[in-house]
């Protein structure tokens, strides 16, 4: 006998579902049913997809950024979920600029699959960059540096 209320048939939500969900529902709803999402898929991503394609020319926002976390840890799964954020989102949600040409991307990289350990690690490496070369060099700063950066 199965229990159907922890069956993984009642846990999948629907594309329509999801789709109206998102389209439809306030940020706290909308960040709950992403929540919800125990199982990806090809129809779950081809939604989310859908949907960060219609917010482009929106403001990045929570909603956004989990959506591409979301996809974003499919990757290694579908290439066609690789594709997609290769070609349209090949910098992530938000535009990371560097008035002194620091590449972000790493970064990026590192929140998107929630390594915050190696994320803090690279900033403070960045920051120390920044600081100057004897900052970088022990790899720690004076908060009287931080006065100079750009």
């Amino acid at each position: 006998m199965t229990d159907l209320t922890t069956s993984p048939e009642n846990n999948a939500i629907s594309a329509d579902e999801l789709r109206s969900g998102l389209f439809a529902a306030s940020e706290k709803a909308q960040f709950q049913l992403l929540q919800t999402l125990t199982q990806g898929g090809e129809t779950v991503w081809e939604v989310l997809m859908e949907f960060l394609l219609k917010q482009q020319s929106h403001p990045p926002s929570l909603i956004n950024g989990k959506v591409y976390q979301i996809l974003y840890t499919a990757i290694p799964t579908s290439e066609k979920v690789s594709n997609f954020l290769q070609t349209n989102f090949p910098t992530g949600i938000v535009p990371l600029k560097s008035d002194i040409g620091i590449d972000y991307i790493p970064l990026q990289k590192l929140l998107a699959q929630q390594d915050f350990f190696e994320a803090d690690k690279f900033s403070v490496q960045k920051l120390c960059e920044l600081a100057g070369s004897s900052a970088a060099q022990r790899k720690w700063l004076y908060f009287s540096e931080i006065e100079r950066f750009p």
